[in-house]
């Protein structure tokens, strides 16, 4: 189990931030919760493999802060309600709407991300392959 918990506290760091707390934590499960400005965001982060997060996304604010860096997670997106809007910090930008998938490769760093319905939910999957491969492995 310690390396399902490594996993969760790196998904923790690089993706959320240091802005998101953590509400719950048992076995492979992790409920982070973040107090914005106009609301809440809520991610229950399920350790499914060393290097497989699978999370369920609940927003209910229209802006989450940025990642000051990208992280080395390939990021798989599913749109169950709501909207949301990405600007990436090397340019270009993505729009994720219900009922569409996306993909956030390495290294792109997210530099401002809007859910301008102020309501989103979703379904993620995060893979840090190196990690993923090293475990398979073995």
């Amino acid at each position: 189990m310690g390396s399902e918990l490594e996993n969760t506290a790196v998904y923790a760091q690089t993706v959320l931030g240091q802005h998101m707390r953590v509400v719950r934590r048992q076995r492979e499960e992790t409920v982070y919760q973040m107090t914005c400005d106009d609301g809440f965001a809520k991610i229950t982060d399920y350790a499914l493999f060393p290097g497989i997060n699978l999370q369920f996304n609940e927003i209910h604010c229209e802006h989450l802060p940025g990642e000051e860096e990208g992280t080395r997670l390939f990021e798989i997106n599913y749109c169950l309600e709501g909207l949301f809007e990405c600007a990436f910090s090397a340019g270009g930008s993505a729009v994720l709407r219900e009922g569409g998938f996306a993909a956030c490769c390495p290294n792109c760093a997210k530099a401002d991300s809007r859910f301008p319905l102020r309501r989103y939910r979703g379904i993620s999957v995060t893979l840090d392959l190196e990690k993923a491969q090293r475990h398979m492995d073995r």
